[in-house]
């Protein structure tokens, strides 16, 4: 797939109606869609917003045909293998992003203003864990303070794997899921961000 594109809540929820064949994935919950976003409705917008984008266009017996780039998003959101969702916090405001992996599909999902998502594609070389510790320590650093508290979805198993925080007066601290009182502080950004990354790494396939 191209390296970004952006998405309305109708498309994602059109291409999630495609992806989703069995009705078990965990997307809808993690991008905060409601059954209204999932009306005939709602999905009907979806798909004519794909087809005047020429994201998607009319084949043989009233059939759809994705593009490559929308086709590959359908199948990452649709039967997703892992999901790590990041969710970002800072007095100077609030972010999110959830990677989804399905084979050799990858790629970051952010929410954005007016109902819409940006979509990265992740290179199948880069370590995931990485990239997202990159994105997490980047946006606490760049508001002098915060936290980014990840946990990962497989099939139907959820799961916390802590939060790294940034005080205001420089010191770092990552606190294990569930037991706040085991909080380490006073490490470096690489050690907080390591003990976090065993624990992500510590979760069986």
């Amino acid at each position: 797939m191209t390296d970004q594109i952006s998405l309305t809540a109708a498309e994602l929820a059109f291409l999630l109606s495609v992806g989703d064949t069995v009705g078990d994935s965990p997307a809808a919950g993690l991008f905060g869609f409601t059954p209204d976003d999932r009306t005939d409705m709602m999905l009907g917008a979806g798909l004519g917003s794909l087809l005047l984008r020429h994201l998607a266009v009319p084949a043989d017996d009233q059939q759809i045909q994705l593009g490559p780039v929308v086709a590959a998003i359908a199948q990452g959101i649709g039967r997703p293998d892992v999901c790590v969702q990041v969710g970002m916090s800072a007095e100077g405001g609030t972010d999110g992003v959830v990677l989804f992996e399905a084979g050799q599909v990858r790629f970051v999902v952010a929410r954005r203003a007016y109902r819409c998502f940006d979509i990265a594609a992740l290179d199948a070389t880069t370590d995931r864990h990485e990239a997202l510790v990159e994105l997490a320590r980047e946006f606490v650093e760049r508001h002098g303070g915060g936290s980014a508290a990840f946990s990962t979805v497989r099939r139907d198993r959820w799961e916390d794997h802590g939060t790294v925080t940034l005080s205001k007066e420089g010191q770092w601290a990552f606190a294990p899921a569930g037991d706040p009182l085991a909080a380490v502080y006073g490490p470096t950004a690489e050690d907080a961000f390591a003990r976090l990354t065993t624990s992500l790494t510590a979760v069986p396939a």
